[in-house]
């Protein structure tokens, strides 16, 4: 697994994907997701990270849209 901030660099675009490399690995991107004006042979850095609260917050979320589904309205 990559460390947290990795600099990876562009080596090719194919189909509207983004080829990045880092040591000797490979990660296709579509390329909309990347800076628009980004070439072959530059280099972005992404800061991978683990969001500790999005599963609860998701597991809420559904569990408000069962109850407003479930609950019988009382209009």
């Amino acid at each position: 697994m990559p460390e947290p901030n990795v600099s990876w660099v562009i080596d090719r675009f194919e189909n509207g994907q983004a080829v990045l490399v880092w040591q000797k690995q490979e990660l296709v991107v579509p390329k909309k997701y990347l800076p628009a004006q980004i070439k072959e042979g530059e280099v972005i850095v992404m800061e991978l990270y683990r969001q500790k609260d999005e599963k609860a917050r998701r597991e809420n979320l559904a569990r408000h849209i069962l109850d407003e589904i479930l609950t019988p309205s009382s209009r």
